[in-house]
């Protein structure tokens, strides 16, 4: 294991936090008020950032792309949708992921705040990010967390959009389209050279603030103001994609993200794989179970883990293998509706089955066991010889329920999908 501990320590703000005992938002906004310890924070940050930049990230990692990653501006700013957005991402990464990469948002914006943003805004984004640090480790979470620093200046000559570039160009225009026809716009003149635009993304529900140079000597109809709109848009989509795709490329995970934009022009230019199938593979039956139950059954299950990871791993391979499945979404849904529903009936009803015969002989045989003993009593037997006749009638009668009752318990253990029998039981 390299300089950052699995319990998370080697994160320069979790280990700031517990020296300066920090656990709430309220002793977090004191001490941002403190000019003194936004400088402490920004050597911290330079000083970690330099020392961990050439570290490797071995396992099976779950590189946190835009929307995931909670330090992006494309999608919703709030701190109640950041964290729906780490429920969110514990949701993709818990049953399969030995970890989820995170950038050191903060960190980032620490050592390159942007220049429009007053320190007001500045502030008020930096304890949010910094609260859902805050927000992970109530989770429990914090093991399952590794973070690394962000790189500064990301080329956009990615080698796969290079290699993809036809088929990218028509994705793109593909999603500048759904822009235009279902985004909504209201546009007002600056002056006699541009138009402002306040655009709200139709799938993110996002709005996004924007300028729009006129044509000289020309003016714009809306439909031609929609798609300048739109391109403009897309063009902020397009940086957080390059970014998140140097971030897979240099850390050598799978990328997950919960932008539209961006799962439909991946999906273009990547044929999927285990992982990407795996962690799409999501059961409505858990959408009630509390994140943080789920991973301290993760934490608790770890061979059942390892078994349940191999299964889907095998099954996936497999339908790879056989061709034809371009979609990682319905090759996760394939595998779902083939393998994992119908094993986990099948075990349900092995184990109620099972369940049932043990509850009847025992009522049966606690009956037989009183008119036994009854009878012994009538026939002039004592109450003792009376009794232990009923229970050996008692013992013939659920002996062998009992047994197959743990027996059936055994094999369910034993199966590769109990790590999610387990967190169904939470249900």
């Amino acid at each position: 294991m390299n300089s950052q501990t699995a319990s998370g320590h080697g994160y320069w703000l979790t280990g700031w936090l517990e020296s300066r005992r920090i656990s709430s938002a309220r002793q977090l906004r004191i001490a941002l008020g403190s000019e003194s310890h936004l400088t402490e924070l920004r050597d911290l940050a330079e000083q970690w950032s330099e020392a961990t930049s050439s570290t490797s990230y071995s396992g099976t990692n779950l590189v946190a792309g835009t929307g995931l990653r909670l330090d992006d501006l494309l999608t919703c700013p709030n701190l109640p949708c950041r964290r729906k957005s780490v429920d969110v991402l514990f949701r993709h990464a818990w049953h399969y992921f030995d970890t989820i990469l995170l950038p050191d948002g903060v960190g980032g914006l620490l050592l390159d705040r942007p220049d429009k943003w007053d320190d007001e805004f500045f502030l008020n984004t930096l304890l949010n990010w910094i609260e859902l640090v805050l927000y992970i480790q109530e989770l429990g979470a914090i093991e399952l967390v590794r973070y690394y620093p962000k790189a500064r200046g990301v080329a956009c000559d990615q080698p796969l959009l290079a290699e993809h570039s036809v088929a990218l160009e028509a994705v793109i225009g593909e999603v500048e389209t759904v822009l235009v026809e279902k985004g909504e716009f209201a546009f007002q003149r600056v002056d006699s050279s541009s138009m402002s635009a306040e655009c709200l993304d139709p799938l993110l529900k996002v709005g996004a603030h924007i300028r729009i140079r006129l044509p000289e000597g020309r003016t714009l109809g809306e439909a031609d103001l929609r798609k300048a709109a739109a391109h403009t848009i897309v063009q902020q989509h397009w940086w957080y994609l390059v970014e998140d795709l140097a971030a897979r490329s240099r850390l050598g995970g799978t990328l997950g993200t919960e932008v539209w934009s961006h799962e439909r022009i991946i999906s273009r230019l990547v044929v999927p794989e285990a992982q990407d199938i795996a962690m799409r593979i999501f059961l409505p039956s858990l959408s009630d179970v509390p994140v943080k139950e789920l991973i301290a059954i993760r934490r608790s299950e770890g061979d059942s883990f390892a078994a349940f990871r191999g299964a889907l791993t095998k099954a996936a391979k497999e339908l790879l293998a056989k061709g034809g499945v371009t979609d990682a979404q319905r090759g996760a849904d394939t595998i779902l509706d083939d393998i994992v529903l119908p094993e986990l009936a099948r075990l349900g009803q092995r184990l109620r089955g099972a369940e049932r015969a043990l509850a009847k002989k025992a009522a049966v045989s606690v009956t037989l066991g009183g008119l036994t003993t009854t009878c012994g009593l009538l026939l002039g037997a004592g109450p003792v010889l009376a009794g232990v006749a009923g229970v050996t009638a008692l013992l013939s009668g659920t002996a062998t329920a009992a047994a197959k009752y743990i027996e059936e318990g055994q094999a369910v253990e034993i199966s590769d999908m109990y790590f999610l029998w387990k967190a169904l039981d939470h249900a």
